[in-house]
């Protein structure tokens, strides 16, 4: 018998582990079941998803008026909340 074996047999290290993952998990389910942390955590997400894209309808609905009500044909001004930059609505841009 090798030495691991020898020491699993005196010691029960095997079912000491088991033992421990499985309070684990059950512990784990518990507080989630409690505190709701997967409902809250999927909540915050879906919030900050639509938020965002509210945020992105913004900057295009921006973007569309200023070209729409440019004086100056090929140019807009984009201006968003922490300031405005000229830029040549003509080129191809990554936004």
């Amino acid at each position: 018998m090798g030495k691991a074996k020898e020491v699993n047999e005196k010691h029960h290290i095997t079912e000491k582990s088991k033992d421990a993952a499985r309070k684990m998990a059950t512990n784990t389910r518990n507080f989630n079941e409690k505190h709701q942390v997967t409902q809250k955590s999927m909540a915050a997400a879906s919030a900050t998803s639509k938020k965002m894209m509210e945020g992105m309808k913004f900057v295009s609905w921006k973007m569309k008026k200023s070209r729409a009500g440019s004086s100056e044909p090929g140019y807009s001004v984009i201006s968003i909340a922490w300031g405005a930059e000229l830029v040549d609505s003509t080129a191809a841009h990554d936004f």
